[in-house]
Formats: C-alpha cells, sequence, structure tokens
C-alpha cells in the first residue's frame, strides 16, 4: 500500500468518525479528544505488550507525527500478531459506545491509527496465503 493511500484512508475514516459524531447526535467533543491521546498511548503499550510476549527485538521509530515499532521477526505471523493486537482496544470501545454514543467516534478514530499496521497486516497474509 502507498504512502498516500494510506493518508486517504485515514482521512476517510477520521471523516466518517465526523459524521458518526453529528448522526448519533454526540454532545461532548471534549471527551473525544480528551480520550484520543489516551487511545494512542493504549494503542502502543498494547503493542509493546504483544511484542515482549512474543520475545521478537524491536525499536521506537518515530517519523513526523509517527510514532511506532520496528520489528525484527523471522515469521509473518508474528508479525501480524503484533500489529493486529491493538484492535482489541478498537472492540472493547465498540462494546462500550452501547452506552457512551462518544466511544462509537473514538472507536473509529482508532482504526484510523491502526491503518498502517492493518495495510501490512494484509501484506503479509497475502503473501503467507501464496506459499
Amino acid at each position: 500500500m502507498g504512502r498516500y493511500q494510506e493518508v486517504v484512508y485515514s482521512i476517510a475514516v477520521l471523516a466518517a468518525s465526523y459524521l458518526l459524531f453529528k448522526v448519533l447526535n454526540c454532545s461532548s467533543p471534549a471527551l473525544v479528544a480528551a480520550l484520543t491521546p489516551i487511545v494512542a498511548l493504549a494503542h502502543e503499550a498494547v503493542h509493546l505488550l504483544t511484542i515482549r510476549l512474543l520475545g521478537l527485538r524491536h525499536r521506537v521509530a518515530v517519523r513526523g507525527m509517527k510514532v511506532g515499532f520496528v520489528i525484527d521477526f523471522d515469521n509473518p505471523k508474528k508479525y501480524i500478531v503484533c500489529a493486529l493486537s491493538p484492535q482489541v482496544i478498537t472492540a472493547m470501545l465498540a462494546i462500550l459506545s452501547i452506552h457512551t454514543p462518544e466511544l462509537a467516534v473514538l472507536a473509529l478514530i482508532h482504526v484510523a491509527m491502526s491503518v498502517h499496521d492493518i495495510a501490512k497486516s494484509l501484506k503479509y497474509a497475502r503473501m503467507l496465503s501464496n506459499l
């Protein structure tokens, strides 16, 4: 997936989040704004926990506003597990959104944060299916 394709997908998800915010008649944009950096930190914490549980070597990479982990792996399945593990957060936010609609918006924002992880996981999954 090209660099610009990820940007387009992220913008589309953020636009969908905005529309969902309006459709659900959410009353607290401040809640979404306050929780977004916390969700981002939790996202990276779940990556780190998974990386350590699988015993993989890693380093932190910073590119502009993007911060993440670069991992050394011998098996693409391990990469996929590490990359997709934060989607537990998306699931939890979606479930909790039954009580607080702002969390549905936050779940979509988390998907936008995860576009790169999802795209690379799909790339490795396709590679594995061609073996």
